[in-house]
Parts: C-alpha cells; sequence; structure tokens
C-alpha cells in the first residue's frame, strides 16, 4: 500500500514536472505601444535644403523633422537608431550650404547624417569605444569647429576625442588626446581663430578655471591658447562659443554671467533670477548678440549683448543686459527660428512648447503658446484600468515633475465626441441626404423605425424637426435611401421599402416621380444603393434585381434567380459607367458571392463552413490595397485581400469583434478613409504603414451609421443605438489619445480602487515657509476636503526655517541670496475616476515620505481599504528608522457626502517601500525584510511572519502562491509563505549584483526584472533541478537592451486583440512603463513561433531600411551591465520585425522566400508555418496587441 502511495506521488511529480516543461516552451516577445515622448535634444538650422528653416527634435533613439512655417511645424520625417542619442549637432561644411548632422550614442556610435529627398542618409558611421577609461560624470560633450572641419567629442573622463571626416572618402578619422584637467564641465570650439582653438572649464581643490589651447592634430596634442581664466564662480558650468563680429566666449555659472574674449576683455552681469535655478540649455539667434537660456524651473530669460564698434571698425562689448521673458515648461532644449519668431521648449518632464515671440522687450505678453506636445515621461508608477467594464483598458499614469505633475490618462483606440442627441428610441436605420438646398450639406434624417415605420426629420441650424415629404413612404420601415441626381441635374431621393421602390423630387417639393412595385407582388427583403449614382441592387428572397434611375425613372436593368434567399447584398467597387461587381451573401448554403453588374452573373464563390450567417459586406481601397470586408451574425468579421483583375479573393482573417451583429460603413475623418463596424463594441477599420488596423471606438454600442456632411459638422457621423440618435465626431485615427489632469504637484504612485470609483494618488508639494507666498495651484489646495496625518507618537518633527534639517527634503538659505525657502510635503489625494475631482488630500508630517499605496480588501471584511506606508528620512541616517502603516477608508453617507477616515495606524521600525495583499494578509518589504500582517477589527495590524535575506528590498509583487522580491543590489528572489510553520521559504534566487528598477511575475516559473543599465530580463526557476530544500538558482530565459528605463510593469493590456486565434499565440502581456515616456507590450509567445521568428529577426536586422547611422543591431542590443557584456537571446523585437509590415508586401515575401532557400529560416520547426505568406501573416497577428 506505502509503494503504491509513493508510485502515484511520484506520477503526480512527474505530471507537474511535464506540465511545467511543457508551459516553458514559451518565449518572450515586446513591441513599443508608444514611443519615448520626452525630448533629450532639439536643433534649428538649414537641414533639408539650403536656405530651409527645420527643427529636429530628439526623442531617446529616434528623431523627427520638422519644416518651420509662420502657422508652426508641419512633420516630415522620422529618423531612427539603434542606439539611444547622447548628443547631437547641426554643422555645414565649408564650401557647402546645407547643413549635416553629427549624431552621437551612448555606446559611442558617431555617424554623419544629411536629408536626401525625404529620407534620412548616412554618410558615415563608425564606434569609437575602446575598453579602457571610465565615462564621464556629466556626459557626453559634442562641439564642432565653425567651419566644420573638426568634431571634438568628450564621452570618457580623461579623453579627448578629434574627429575628422572626408566627403570623399565617406571615412571618419578620430584622433585621441589624453588631458590632465579634474571635472571638466564643459567645452566649445572658439570663433575667430586660424587654428582650431577650444575653451575649457574644469575645477579642482581652489576652484574653478577657463582656460583656452590649442588642438594640434598633426601632434595629437593640446597647446597652450592664448588666455586662461582662473578662480571663476564655483558653480560654473556651460559654456556658450560667441560668433563674430564679437567673438568670445560667455560662462554660465549659478549666479552671474561672465563674458570673456582675452584677458584683458571680461564683462559679468548678475541677474537675481539667475541662482533660483540652474540654467541647463540656451540657443543663440543668428546674430551673435542674443540668447536665450532655459533654467531647471522652466523660467525663460533673454541674455543681450551690447556692442559698439570704434573708428577702426573693431567690436567690443558694451555691456551685457539679462531679463527674464517668463515661465513655461522646465527645459531641457531650447530651438529659436528667427524667421518666424518661435521658440521650442523641449522638455523630459512636462510638455513641450512651440512659443510664438511677441516682441523681445519684456511686457505681459512675451509670448503666445502655438502648440503643446504632450509628454508622459517620467512615467514614474501607472494603473491599468477599465472603468467602463467594456474591456478595453485604460492607463493611467504618474508623469511630469512639480508644477508640471500630472495624470496621463492614455487610451487605446479612437475617440468619439458627441454634439447633439435626439431622444428617439428603437430607430435600427439612419440616412442622411439633401433635401430643396442649395448648399453641399446633409439636412434630411430618414430613420428606419422597428414596428415597420419610418421618420423623416428636417435637421437645420441644430434644430430638429419631424415633417412629412409627398414622395417618401412612412407607413413602412425603409430599407435602403438615397439621394441621386435626374438627368437635369435636379436632386432626387430614391427610396426602398418591403412593397415598393420610391423616387422623390428633392429640389422643388418633394413630389413623388416615380414608383415601382413588382408585378408578382413580391416584398423586399433587403437592398442597397451606390452611392449618389442612383443605381440599386433589391433582393426579393430569392430573387435579385438591379435597378438603375435613368431618363429621371426607375427601370429594372437585370434580375437573377439564386439558388438560396439572400441574407445580405451590396455593391463592391463600380466604374463611372456601372461596370464592376456586387456582393451577396446566402441564407442555408453559407456563401459569399461575388457578381458582376450590370450582368449579375457569378464571379466568385466562397463557402464559408462552419460560420454564421452573413449580414453585411464592405468592398473598398486602403492605400493601394482592395480589401473586402464580411460581418458574420454572431460578431466575427472575415477580411480578404482582393486581386483587381480577377476579383479573387486571397487570404481570408477571421477577427472577433463582439457577440451581436455587425453593420459596416464606410467614412471619413481628415481625409483618412476609414470604417466603422456597428455593434455593441463599435470597431474602426483604417490603414496604417500599410498595415490594416482595428481599434476600438470610445462609445457604448452603435447599431447604424451614416456620415453626415453640415455647414457646422464636416466629416460627422449620424448614428443610432436603439436608444437615442446622435451626431457626433470622429476623433483623429491615432492608436493611442492622452488626455492630461494636471496635478501641479510631484505624482509618485498611484491606485484604482473600482469598488468605490476612485484613483488614489501619491504626491510631493512644494510649501513655502513663513515669509514666503505660494505661488502655485496644487491638486491639493483644490481639494473639497483636506486633513492632515496624526503626528508620530515616537517622535515630534519641527522645520526651522534658518537650517537645513533634511538636506534631501529641504532646500532653505538665507533671503538675500534668492534661494526658494520651501520644504516638500507628501499627500494622499483621492479622485473621482471620470471627473478627476480631488475628493480629499491626506497630508504628512514635515519630513515624513509617503512611500506606497495599496488598495485591498483585508480578513473577513469585504470593504477595501487604502494602506499608506510612510516614514522619516532624514539625512544623517544610512536607512530609515522610523515609519508607520497607515488604513484609510473611504465612506459615504446617504446625503452624499464622503468621508476618508483613518481606521488604523501601525508605526514600523522603517521605510516600507512596496506593499502588497497575500491572501487577505498585508505583505510589505521593509528595509531589509519582507513582512507579513494579518489584520483584525480587535487587534488591528498583527506581525504574523518575517523574511530577512535582503540589503534593501524596494520592490514586491504578488501572483498566486509566488512572492517575488527585488532588492536594490541584490537582483531578484523568490519566496514561498508556510502557512503551517508562518513562515517564508526562498524557492529561488539570482546571484547576479544588479541594480533593480522595476520587478514582474510573468507565471508561476517566469519572472521579469529591469535595471539600472537600460535592459530587461527574464528569469525562471530551473526546471531541470529536484525540488530540495535549499534556494534554487533562477536561469535565465531572455534578457536585452532596452535602452530606456523602466519604472512599472503592469499584468494587462490596452488594446483589443481579440483576433481569432491570438489567445493561442500569446500569453501573459504585461504593460511597460518607462522614464523616457514610452509604453511598451511584453507577452509571451509560442516556442515553435519564437525560432521562426528569431530567425527572421537575426536575417532581417542585417538589412533593416532605413538604419540611420548603419549600426549594427546585435550590437545595439548587446547586455551590459559594468564589466558583463554579453548578446541579447531570448526575445523577439516586434519593433525590428513589424517593419517587414511596411515594406511593399511582394518586396518583402521575396525576400523572406530568398533566406529560406538559404537555409536562414526554417519554417519546418514551425508546425503552422510552412511559407512566407504565413510568416507575414503572423507578423501582422501579433502586431494586432498593440
Amino acid at each position: 500500500m506505502l509503494a503504491e502511495q509513493n508510485n502515484q506521488v511520484r506520477i503526480a511529480n512527474l505530471a507537474k514536472l511535464f506540465i511545467r516543461h511543457l508551459h516553458s516552451t514559451m518565449s518572450n516577445y515586446i513591441v513599443t505601444a508608444k514611443a519615448a515622448t520626452a525630448v533629450t535634444h532639439s536643433l534649428h538650422g538649414s537641414f533639408t535644403a539650403p536656405g530651409s528653416s527645420d527643427l529636429i527634435v530628439f526623442k531617446n533613439s529616434r528623431f523627427e523633422v520638422h519644416s518651420v512655417s509662420a502657422e508652426g511645424l508641419q512633420y516630415l520625417t522620422e529618423g531612427k537608431m539603434f542606439g539611444r542619442i547622447g548628443a547631437a549637432k547641426l554643422f555645414t561644411p565649408k564650401g557647402e550650404n546645407k547643413a549635416l548632422m553629427v549624431i552621437v550614442t551612448l555606446k559611442q556610435d558617431v555617424a554623419i547624417v544629411e536629408y536626401d529627398n525625404g529620407r534620412i542618409k548616412t554618410l558615415a558611421s563608425r564606434n569609437i569605444s575602446e575598453n579602457f577609461g571610465r565615462p564621464a560624470s556629466n556626459g557626453i560633450l559634442l562641439s564642432v569647429h565653425p567651419d566644420g572641419e573638426i568634431i571634438g567629442l568628450r564621452i570618457m573622463s580623461s579623453t579627448f576625442k578629434c574627429i575628422t571626416w572626408n566627403r570623399a572618402t565617406s571615412k571618419l578619422s578620430t584622433y585621441s588626446l589624453n588631458y590632465s584637467l579634474t571635472h571638466l564641465s564643459d567645452f566649445v570650439f572658439l570663433h575667430g581663430f586660424q587654428f582650431p582653438m577650444i575653451a575649457l572649464i574644469y575645477g579642482d581643490l581652489v576652484g574653478r578655471h577657463v582656460i583656452t589651447c590649442r588642438i594640434s592634430l598633426d601632434e595629437q596634442e593640446f597647446e597652450n591658447g592664448p588666455w586662461s581664466r582662473g578662480h571663476i564662480e564655483w558653480e560654473a558650468h556651460t559654456l556658450i562659443a560667441v560668433p563674430p563680429p564679437l567673438c568670445g566666449v560667455i560662462v554660465v555659472g549659478c549666479s552671474s554671467l561672465l563674458y570673456i574674449k582675452d584677458n584683458s576683455t571680461i564683462s559679468t552681469v548678475s541677474p537675481p533670477f539667475l541662482s533660483k535655478s540652474i540654467v541647463n540649455c540656451y540657443d543663440a539667434a543668428p546674430d551673435g548678440l542674443t540668447y536665450f537660456l532655459g533654467q531647471l524651473d522652466g523660467t525663460l530669460s533673454l541674455l543681450k549683448l551690447d556692442i559698439e564698434t570704434d573708428a577702426e571698425g573693431k567690436v567690443t562689448l558694451s555691456r551685457m543686459r539679462a531679463s527674464i521673458l517668463g515661465v513655461t515648461s522646465p527645459p531641457d532644449s531650447l530651438s529659436y527660428m528667427h524667421k518666424e519668431s518661435l521658440l521650442f521648449v523641449g522638455s523630459r518632464i512636462a510638455d513641450s512648447k512651440l512659443l510664438r515671440l511677441n516682441s523681445l522687450a519684456i511686457c505681459d505678453e512675451t509670448w503666445t503658446e502655438v502648440e503643446s506636445f504632450p509628454n508622459l515621461a517620467p512615467i514614474v508608477d501607472m494603473v491599468l484600468v477599465d472603468m467602463a467594464k467594456q474591456g478595453q483598458g485604460e492607463i493611467i499614469s504618474c508623469s511630469g515633475y512639480g508644477k508640471d505633475g500630472s495624470l496621463k490618462v492614455i487610451r487605446s483606440g479612437i475617440g468619439l465626441y458627441e454634439l447633439a442627441r435626439l431622444d428617439i428610441p428603437f430607430v435600427n436605420r439612419v440616412w442622411a441626404l439633401r433635401y430643396i438646398t442649395n448648399e453641399p450639406y446633409d439636412n434630411l434624417f430618414i430613420l428606419g423605425v422597428v414596428g415597420n415605420s419610418t421618420m423623416v426629420i428636417k435637421f437645420q441650424e441644430n434644430q430638429a424637426e419631424q415633417i412629412s415629404v409627398d414622395g417618401l413612404e412612412t407607413a413602412e420601415q425603409t430599407f435602403v435611401a438615397a439621394n441621386c441626381h435626374m438627368t437635369d441635374g435636379a436632386l432626387a431621393i430614391v427610396q426602398v421599402v418591403r412593397s415598393k421602390i420610391q423616387l422623390a423630387d428633392a429640389s422643388l417639393d418633394g413630389r413623388k416621380l416615380d414608383e415601382w412595385k413588382f408585378p408578382d407582388g413580391s416584398e423586399v427583403s433587403l437592398a442597397a444603393c451606390e452611392g449618389t449614382s442612383g443605381r440599386l441592387l433589391v433582393a426579393c428572397r430569392h430573387i435579385l434585381h438591379y435597378f438603375n434611375v435613368r431618363d429621371d425613372r426607375l427601370q429594372l436593368v437585370t434580375t437573377r434567380t439564386m439558388e438560396n434567399e439572400a441574407s445580405c447584398v451590396e455593391f463592391g467597387c463600380l466604374s463611372d459607367e456601372g461596370v464592376g461587381v456586387c456582393i451577396v451573401g446566402h441564407w442555408t448554403k453559407i456563401c459569399l458571392q461575388l457578381l458582376f453588374v450590370p450582368s449579375l452573373e457569378p464571379v466568385q464563390t466562397v463557402y464559408l463552413e462552419d460560420s454564421s450567417v452573413i449580414r453585411s459586406a464592405l468592398m473598398c481601397k486602403f492605400e493601394s490595397n482592395m480589401y473586402l470586408f464580411v460581418s458574420l451574425a454572431d460578431g466575427n468579421l472575415i477580411f480578404y485581400s482582393i486581386d483587381e483583375n480577377s476579383f479573387a479573393l486571397i487570404d481570408g482573417k477571421k477577427v472577433s469583434l463582439g457577440t451581436d451583429s455587425i453593420s459596416l460603413k464606410m467614412f471619413k475623418t481628415k481625409n483618412t478613409l476609414s470604417i466603422l463596424a456597428c455593434t455593441e463594441k463599435p470597431t474602426v477599420i483604417y490603414m496604417n504603414n500599410n498595415k490594416l488596423q482595428f481599434s476600438s471606438l470610445d462609445s457604448s454600442a452603435i447599431y447604424y451609421m451614416t456620415p453626415l456632411f453640415t455647414s457646422a459638422y464636416d466629416n460627422g457621423v449620424l448614428f443610432t443605438n436603439g436608444q437615442c440618435l446622435t451626431i457626433g465626431i470622429v476623433d483623429e485615427i491615432k492608436k493611442l489619445h492622452i488626455r492630461s489632469v494636471v496635478l501641479g504637484e510631484t505624482p509618485r504612485r498611484i491606485v484604482w480602487q473600482p469598488e468605490n470609483k476612485l484613483v488614489g494618488v501619491l504626491t510631493i508639494r512644494i510649501m513655502d515657509l513663513p515669509g514666503n507666498s505660494s505661488s502655485e495651484s496644487s491638486a491639493s489646495n483644490r481639494a473639497l476636503h483636506s486633513a492632515s496625518a496624526p503626528p508620530l507618537r515616537r517622535a515630534t518633527l519641527t522645520v526651522d526655517p534658518n537650517s537645513a534639517i533634511n538636506e534631501g527634503a529641504v532646500n532653505i538659505g538665507a533671503e538675500d541670496t534668492g534661494v526658494d525657502r520651501s520644504i516638500e510635503t507628501h499627500s494622499f489625494l483621492l479622485l473621482d475616476q471620470n471627473s478627476f475631482d480631488v475628493l480629499h488630500a491626506y497630508s504628512m508630517n514635515p519630513l515624513e515620505e509617503c512611500t506606497s499605496i495599496l488598495s485591498c480588501t483585508m480578513g473577513e471584511d469585504q470593504n477595501p481599504f487604502f494602506i499608506l506606508s510612510a516614514a522619516v528620512i532624514t539625512a544623517d541616517e544610512t536607512e530609515p528608522l522610523q515609519g508607520r502603516l497607515l488604513m484609510l477608508r473611504y465612506e459615504r453617507d446617504g446625503q452624499g457626502n464622503s468621508s476618508l477616515n483613518l481606521v488604523h495606524e501601525k508605526e514600523v521600525n522603517g521605510c516600507v517601500y512596496a506593499m502588497a495583499s497575500f491572501k487577505s494578509k498585508l505583505l510589505v518589504a521593509m528595509n531589509s525584510s519582507v513582512l507579513l500582517f494579518e489584520w483584525s477589527d480587535v487587534t488591528g495590524l498583527q506581525l504574523v511572519s518575517s523574511c530577512s535575506l535582503f540589503v534593501t528590498a524596494m520592490h514586491l509583487k504578488v501572483r498566486d502562491e509566488v512572492i517575488l522580491v527585488g532588492d536594490i543590489q541584490r537582483s531578484i528572489a523568490v519566496l514561498r509563505y508556510v502557512p503551517s510553520e508562518s513562515s517564508f521559504v526562498e524557492e529561488a534566487r539570482d546571484y547576479h549584483p544588479n541594480w533593480i528598477s522595476a520587478i514582474e511575475v510573468i507565471d508561476n516559473d517566469y519572472f521579469m526584472a529591469a535595471e539600472n543599465s537600460l535592459n530587461i530580463t527574464v528569469s525562471q526557476k530551473d526546471l531541470q533541478q529536484q525540488p530540495v530544500s535549499e534556494s534554487q538558482v533562477v536561469k535565465s530565459a531572455g534578457r536585452l537592451h532596452l535602452g530606456e528605463y523602466i519604472n512599472v510593469f503592469k499584468h494587462g493590456a490596452l488594446s483589443m486583440y481579440s483576433y481569432a486565434g491570438i489567445s493561442s499565440l500569446v500569453s501573459n502581456p504585461i504593460m511597460i512603463g518607462t522614464a523616457e515616456g514610452s509604453i511598451l507590450i511584453y507577452c509571451q509567445i509560442q516556442d515553435s513561433h519564437f525560432r521562426v521568428l528569431n530567425d527572421l529577426q537575426r536575417c532581417f536586422s542585417d538589412i533593416v531600411p532605413d538604419n540611420v547611422g548603419c549600426i549594427a543591431y546585435d550590437s545595439y542590443r548587446r547586455y551590459v551591465v559594468y564589466e558583463k557584456n554579453a548578446p541579447a537571446f531570448g526575445f523577439i523585437d516586434g519593433d525590428l520585425i513589424e517593419q517587414l509590415l511596411e515594406m511593399p508586401r511582394q518586396e518583402a515575401i521575396r525576400l523572406i522566400n530568398g533566406w529560406i532557400a538559404a537555409g536562414r529560416i526554417s519554417p519546418e520547426r514551425c508546425s503552422n508555418i510552412t511559407t512566407a505568406q504565413q510568416i507575414i501573416d503572423l507578423i501582422e497577428e501579433l502586431s494586432r496587441i498593440h
């Protein structure tokens, strides 16, 4: 008996291992849903043509080229690099009249590029990295000689590189010049010298100095320059080269601006505003006498150099004037477009701005904002919500900093703006027509009403009234109605009802012009009209008639008797002469037929086995591709590519858009042709980059729609949901829509409580100390109700305004220095999830910082809590020693009033960095430990178990039984809780030291982590190891250099990806938010698909079109952490392989077939993929997840 039990246990264990092994055949797929929005650099110059005005905006690894006009910016093209861009400059080589651009990446790839007929062309590129030295602490410094002869570059702390370029040979030559200067802050090439001359600013033990050096390429060394200046302002950090006629250099400090031309020509100005915030960017007007300065707090200022000319024509500086222009987004780059009087303000932490300068003189209205560019960066935290509970997610992210802090609401899909509504129920069909008007606008609505009737509504100047038109039938339900033109050009309306077809005047009085009744008394079951041509298809069960309006009469052209009753009739593509095809769906033997028009002879028949009844069809041309869309009664949609010569249907694919029947209608928005699939979850179908896209419409059910063209609503739509009639406008077709909720303070953590429809946010705001006045409006000050946390029981903290108690939180100085006298105050804000009104603000004590927030139920109490963790953090403690957990509950009374009540407070001996709900208990990561608390109404929070195996446990994630802990230095560890022993067991650990920035549990065996070297890794438990009592070592299942700093992972996905079969392709989707403002999607794919796509990725990475800089893909994606340098593996880069879909289809297939023939791709490794077309189909299906 015992042996049998042991055998059963052994079989069960083997079964578990087998299941885990099957699951382990999943691999990693990552793709960008929203590219980085943080602007790191911007440049202005004549890049696209001689004399042109162009703005180049850099965002992480890509840059956008815009043409500048007085009206604003016009997008031209985009350049993408396999590298994170660290610096860039425009320069014009001697003898040329169009600017080139030099770009340097963080992995030390240097490229010189130019604009050539709409494309970015790489002229020369080279990697200049070396295997010694350490990177400079203040990043890459780049300057170009005024004549474009030499490019100066400082990347490593003790090496200066000079780069020369020859256009004829496309060769980049580099020279390394060693220097012994410490703390080199900046350098620039100077104007007005015969030989290459640079100015450098550096610091040593006695102060900060500016010197000049001549670059000798022959000797490959620095030579002493003509002047030097020692002991300048201690905090001077930036040099600005002054062009002719003045020449010289401006030294920018934290309290003064210093001009130096030689040892005797020196001038300085110390504006008070300069000491309030650091100048971190600038741009100059072409005259070299006007400079725009941008400070970290958003202050824009103007520096003017006044000059005088003596009798000999020598130009000298008479004085420097500095003044404030105003406050805008904190700038990281400024680009002044002098011809258009525009100033671009690029920001990493706020929305970038395009400003029109009204006057360079100081006045109340210095500029007008022309355009604002939404920026998600930095995404510090985010939450994925489904507010409407329709399966369509939205991301709410914590973005921005300080006065520019905000919540960004990001949704996938397309917006629908409701403009007017008529409460007319039971409408199931609508048409918008023209009636007795000389204007080209729709003013008549014909409504098919359930119950066998029709309504006619006159719509004019936002007023609607029901009218009667003699030539239109209202006692029967309308199948189709449309305008058409008579022989004399007069306007008419053709209407098909169950018993007849009517032709009514629409130019004079609405009288009946003609009527057709079928001689045998047949009744109409379906009808369709082709635009305003007057061509009609009318089905009477299994008999199909083709009519035309000719000589002001209805004429029967062709009749065809079919084998089965029609379930759908629709015109396809017809010529102006009425020659083409029509589409017919059939009952009984469910099939789709294409018939020639006008003969109605069959062209193509496709039988749909195991499919529901065809309800609607639509043929249209997107870009250069012809498609046929066929909707079924069960909510599925089938679409085909069409051969325009033979009308053959190719590559039928199916997508599920819901469960109800679908009606297909075409419309335009901003000149973009789209299709609306009307159903309980309306979906817009459109073409983008040669790819067919499906995006949900931000609306409840729509069952019928028609385009609406009026003077007030250009490209509007008229639709019904069965309850009311609505006029609206479909928003611009784009994949993600961003709404900003301004907080005016820095958001740090966010949580959603769906039970009460609330969003909770932890924020930091600047509180003024006595004697100062607050100038910023924050969300905390707008709250309907405010409260403060009770004082800490163990200590009373006070803030002395005359001393810096906490250097990390307080910035206090003497009043005459101009330094802000302020302190950070942390708060918990409670917002309504729909309106985002601030309902409650809960402020913490001075020097007490909020660190994490959680919404959950505890114990047997099913009413949710907000659990807030806070800690006292001071500069003299190596780690926080005092903190607490606050349990808050939101409650409403019968009168609709709300309150936020403190239910329980638990003091802890440290800082709780992360929290998670675990089996109705509270799991926290505090200092070096993981603690588990349980809750009861009587005793409150009580410690159940603890685990102290970490340096600092910063991150904590839970899924089912798995507990994943991210250590700030020691990577990740997997814990398991043993209830019988009330203890934690370490199941697995990554023993490679990594500075972790975010973690996530993919499933019970796979874990994801990101670290500060901009890499992402996927680990798994080593399934080959037998379970033992000691901790296992996690095995790497994938690693990739992402090139972006990940702050947060969240399970779920924004996009509707109910594509038929997609659930069998991908699993465990996870949203990723980065400091650069990008949103990525990770998911797992089958290993068989991974092998084919990995082969494809390896081949395609060698020939990627428009690879700016010609940087090797493998080099870019290499996993580099300190001394460790290893190739990436285990990831499919969706951004890379989806570029195949942007190529002409036949060219992509030709490429793949060539790789298959060469043995570089082996489709046989995947049983259901054998051809190039199937590989393309697989990529298309995967692309629908974002």
